[in-house]
């Protein structure tokens, strides 16, 4: 029995970019994927050994990899990331900039009902000058997004995998790390801390 993890790539590209260092005189001693690369700097030897997901989110792809007794068990690239989000917060009338600063300064990935079972109505976020855009509206734009990002990361995990990495949890790297409340998001979909 045996079990494999093919990695694969457009022959061209590499082809190309060897043909580049070549052309400039320059030797290329080894080329590493940038996952697995990130993965050697951002986990520990337990981390890998115990099994857990490291995820990138990114501004336009989202990165998984799954390790589990210090071997990549899984590796997908996600076409959703960061700019998805920003794109989507121009539906609030806001130029594409206007939407990254916004994203920027007030996202918010998950945010807790309150007794009610819903959020603020009331409160308002300023874009510029004098326009506002309601709180709520924005951060369900937000959240809505982030949550089909999750989701379709969280699917591609092997379900033979799924019980393993919950040891050593997931890892969250990349500028879309940095969005507010992004763990418990994660939390919530996934039910892994």
């Amino acid at each position: 029995e045996g079990n494999f993890l093919n990695i694969l790539q457009r022959k061209t590209l590499y082809n190309n970019l060897n043909k580049c260092f070549d052309r400039a005189g320059i030797g290329i001693a080894e080329v590493f994927l940038a996952p697995i690369a990130l993965a050697d700097c951002v986990l520990t030897d337990t981390e890998k050994r115990m099994g857990c997901v490291l995820i990138d989110l990114g501004a336009d792809t989202t990165t998984m990899a799954v390790y589990y007794r210090n071997i990549l068990r899984h590796l997908v690239v996600i076409p959703l990331g960061g700019s998805n989000v920003t794109k989507d917060l121009t539906s609030l009338k806001m130029e594409e900039s206007e939407a990254e600063k916004m994203k920027l300064k007030y996202a918010c990935a998950y945010t807790e009902p309150d007794e009610n079972g819903t959020a603020n109505e009331e409160e308002t976020f300023t874009i510029e000058g004098d326009r506002k855009v309601n709180a709520r509206e924005f951060n369900n734009i937000v959240e809505d997004r982030m949550y089909e990002i999750i989701k379709n990361v969280w699917n591609q995990v092997p379900d033979e995998i799924v019980s393993k990495v919950s040891s050593g949890g997931i890892i969250l790297t990349g500028g879309g790390s940095n969005i507010k409340n992004i763990k418990q998001a994660f939390t919530h979909a996934t039910n892994v801390a």
